[in-house]
């Protein structure tokens, strides 16, 4: 493609409006300040059995499934992704990992962009906390909030276990704390965002941020 192709095609898209299909699955697209986020819960992969290690390929993404059924990765709620397969192996905070060509893993400090946007004039929003904050960002990004990011609640799984469908929802970062990676934690009953280090072998969601 030569440049001036190459520089309509990038016009083209029109975050908000656009969607993108990938592996067979069409995902809405929101844009919030200067950042483009896909509106749904990363749903990709092989679904396996969630007492197994997913592995760290690209060519054969693995994940888990609520009580280990397909029909629970869908509807926007997505699959259950173990750190290391987010990543593809990478430790390179921003890699494209599992998402889509042009979308990557969002960062802590592109988590931090989104939730310090949208909290409330005059509240705080410690960007190296380890607790919750940013009042009322975690209310904008629920269904129905103001900032058009319809977060989903699909709860989390740890080999086979899953917990707090529809109340708590928990999203990667690429970004690593020591032998931890990042994450945010939204609960149906908060109006904040909650920052911490999670283990890497839980299974989380992934939303994926346009480059």
């Amino acid at each position: 493609m030569d440049a001036a192709k190459a520089v309509n095609a990038e016009f083209t898209f029109a975050c908000g409006t656009a969607t993108v299909t990938y592996a067979e699955q069409v995902y809405h697209t929101v844009l919030i300040g200067s950042q483009c986020w896909l509106k749904e819960n990363l749903n990709v992969g092989t679904l396996i059995n969630g007492l197994y290690d997913q592995g760290t390929s690209c060519s054969s993404i693995q994940k888990w499934c609520w009580a280990n059924n397909e029909s629970y990765c869908g509807g926007g709620y997505g699959g259950f992704y173990q750190w290391n397969q987010v990543m593809c192996g990478s430790i390179t905070p921003g890699v494209q990992g599992i998402c889509p060509g042009g979308w990557h893993i969002p960062t802590d400090n592109e988590w931090y962009t989104l939730e310090n946007y949208l909290k409330d004039p005059g509240q705080t929003c410690d960007p190296n906390r380890s607790s919750w904050d940013c009042s009322s960002t975690g209310a904008k990004l629920k269904s129905g909030g103001s900032s058009g990011f319809e977060a989903f609640f699909p709860g989390y799984c740890w080999y086979g276990s899953c917990s707090y469908r529809d109340a708590q929802a928990f999203l990667w970062s690429s970004s690593q704390d020591v032998s931890y990676a990042r994450i945010r934690h939204l609960d149906v009953g908060y109006d904040t965002i909650e920052r911490s280090s999670q283990d890497k072998r839980a299974g989380y969601s992934v939303r994926c941020l346009k480059d």
